[in-house]
């Protein structure tokens, strides 16, 4: 009994206890669905306040902008009507401009004609006529006095005898005004006064009596005043038209020597100061990172930037001091200047495959002589050699062998200028290409200058400018096919002076200069002082006979004092260059996938076959 009892009152306890359990989860699941609720009105809320915020900011930025826009109206149209007063005020001025020059010009007309010597003696020669023949017929005919009055009127004789000159002017305003054009003049010939005009009766101006015809005397002295006067002016008329000529080439001769070069500078000054046109051509690409950065800076990091910028602009322009000043040396010192073009490719022309398809890379490396103003070019392709320190090298112990055949009797010294390039001469390979040359040509010394980054322009981007004309005019007429064809093109590009001198270079020409440099030293990294060498600091390199061993270098053109590197240990013994050695023994394979590209080419007929057979097969090998 006791069993049954307690059996039940668990089941009751366990009933209970589920009870009350599932009452808590409940209330536990609403207080969480009442805090989720709340949770979501407050986020509802915020989100309606803060849009309600952003609402009516913009509603303030919208008045804002209708007063601004209402503000920018009024402003216009004050401008506009100050605009429209001052259109009218141009217009004024110009009509009372205008006005004023024919006042002048009439003056200046006047002055002239009063300073004429032939229309002045024509006005004398007539108005002394005039009186004569006066008083002659006041003495033998007082009748006839309208008869001659008529042929000697002065206004009538201003209008006949005068040559018209108001076709014509003297006046040279080019130089006072730019824009003036001169007209070009008119060759009129002189009027000759006909003795009808003297006995014409149709003027009605002029008032006059009649005349009996019986009156023979009064006829006779007419005629014989209008053959005098007819007589005079043609009489004046040939020594005008002697000295015509004369008078015109001697003005003309005197303006010229008077007005050229002030015109010229009037000119200049003009365009300068009112139309603002001219100016120093600025370069659209190879900027100096430096200058363009140090433009675009801020001023807190121009403050930063603004001593080395200071310093960077000091060395361009002494560096470019040194070119000029080594450009005028004797004739002992050679200075020219060298760089590599950009890469030429063949097939070119205007065909769109050529441009989706790779291609043989050309190479001109050209040396100018800055004196003698006489460019070589040294032209090859990528299957000849590549556009290294080698093929510099190479390039430049060609040049020193034709500059000793020019120069058979004298040791020279030899100045380079050229950019900073690293890997094609700023190295230690073409270093020891100028040790070579020292120690084994008459050659006593040769400097490399390396002119600042960014403003390298030289005298070589001409030659290049030059050759990249010639080029574009060929292509317009057709593709360029081969090396050669850019060869003949440079020979032919300069139009004056002396034509460019092209040597083409194979694979046997260029010579392994890595080997000169072993053979010439091991220190290239620290001075005598125990300095490093940072070689992207040297602005000048130099070596010399009388120092085989080393070379100096300087870090700035500011700099008085070259620093000494010696390349070996003084332990070391005399150093003995072993000679040239070709770096090729054998042409330089295309890429496969040049190959495969330039066969697609020709498959498409888009080389010519002649080409094909002369050059591409040589080349790509069997196609």
């Amino acid at each position: 009994m006791d069993s049954e009892s307690k059996t039940v009152c668990t089941y009751e306890d366990a009933g209970d206890i589920q009870h009350r359990v599932s009452n808590r989860q409940k209330r536990r699941r609403e207080n969480e669905l009442h805090e989720f609720m709340d949770e979501v009105r407050t986020m509802i809320a915020s989100f309606i306040s803060e849009q309600n915020s952003q609402l009516s900011t913009l509603q303030q930025t919208i008045t804002e902008i209708k007063a601004q826009n209402a503000g920018i109206q009024t402003s216009m149209e004050f401008l506009s009507a100050k605009y429209d007063n001052l259109l009218e005020e141009l217009e004024i001025l110009k009509n009372e401009q205008k006005m004023k020059r024919g006042r002048l010009l009439v003056n200046i007309i006047k002055e002239r004609n009063k300073e004429n010597p032939v229309t002045a003696k024509e006005k004398e020669s007539a108005t002394s006529l005039n009186i004569e023949a006066q008083e002659e017929n006041k003495e033998n005919s007082p009748t006839n006095n309208s008869m001659l009055s008529k042929p000697c009127h002065s206004r009538q004789i201003d209008n006949d005898l005068v040559i018209s000159t108001s076709e014509e002017s003297f006046i040279d305003d080019s130089d006072t005004d730019p824009s003036y054009v001169r007209q070009k003049k008119k060759n009129l010939r002189p009027k000759v006064v006909p003795e009808s005009s003297f006995s014409s009766s149709s003027d009605s101006s002029i008032p006059h009596t009649s005349v009996s015809s019986s009156s023979s005397d009064s006829e006779i002295e007419t005629t014989a005043i209008t053959e005098t006067v007819t007589q005079t002016r043609r009489q004046d008329i040939s020594n005008e038209e002697r000295n015509d000529q004369s008078n015109e080439e001697a003005k003309k001769g005197k303006k010229r020597l008077r007005r050229e070069s002030e015109w010229k500078a009037n000119k200049c000054k003009f365009l300068r100061n009112s139309e603002f046109n001219i100016s120093f051509f600025m370069p659209k690409k190879d900027l100096c990172d430096l200058c363009e950065g140090f433009k675009n800076a801020k001023e807190e990091e121009k403050l930063k930037i603004r001593e080395n910028y200071e310093q960077h602009l000091i060395e361009k322009k002494i560096a470019r001091d040194h070119k000029e000043r080594d450009k005028n040396r004797n004739d002992a010192v050679i200075t020219a200047v060298y760089d590599l073009q950009a890469v030429m490719q063949v097939p070119k022309g205007q065909i769109s495959l050529f441009f989706y398809k790779s291609r043989i890379n050309c190479f001109n490396f050209t040396i100018s002589d800055l004196k003698a103003k006489d460019v070589i070019c040294y032209f090859w392709d990528e299957t000849e050699g590549k556009r290294g320190a080698v093929e510099i090298g190479s390039c430049v112990l060609k040049y020193v062998d034709t500059l000793l055949e020019k120069h058979p009797d004298k040791d020279i010294d030899i100045i380079f200028y050229s950019d900073n390039c690293c890997g094609q001469q700023k190295n230690t390979f073409l270093l020891s290409v100028y040790a070579y040359v020292v120690a084994t040509k008459r050659v006593k010394s040769i400097t490399h200058k390396f002119l600042i980054r960014g403003h390298s322009q030289n005298e070589g981007d001409n030659v290049h400018s030059v050759i990249e004309k010639q080029i574009k005019r060929h292509i317009r007429s057709g593709p360029i096919y081969t090396p050669q064809q850019y060869c003949t093109l440079i020979r032919t590009a300069k139009k004056s002076g002396s034509p460019y001198q092209v040597e083409e270079m194979t694979f046997v020409k260029f010579y392994d200069t890595k080997i000169l440099q072993e053979e010439w030293g091991t220190n290239f990294t620290l001075d005598e002082d125990r300095n490093q060498v940072k070689w992207h600091d040297i602005k000048i390199l130099r070596v010399e006979k009388d120092n085989p061993g080393a070379f100096f270098y300087k870090t700035s053109f500011a700099d008085d004092d070259y620093k000494k590197v010696s390349v070996r240990k003084r332990r070391t013994g005399q150093i003995i260059f072993t000679g040239l050695r070709q770096a090729y023994t054998q042409k330089i394979p295309l890429p496969e996938t040049k190959i495969r590209d330039l066969t697609d080419l020709i498959r498409k007929h888009a080389i010519p076959q002649s080409y094909v057979d002369s050059y591409f097969k040589n080349v790509m090998g069997n196609i």
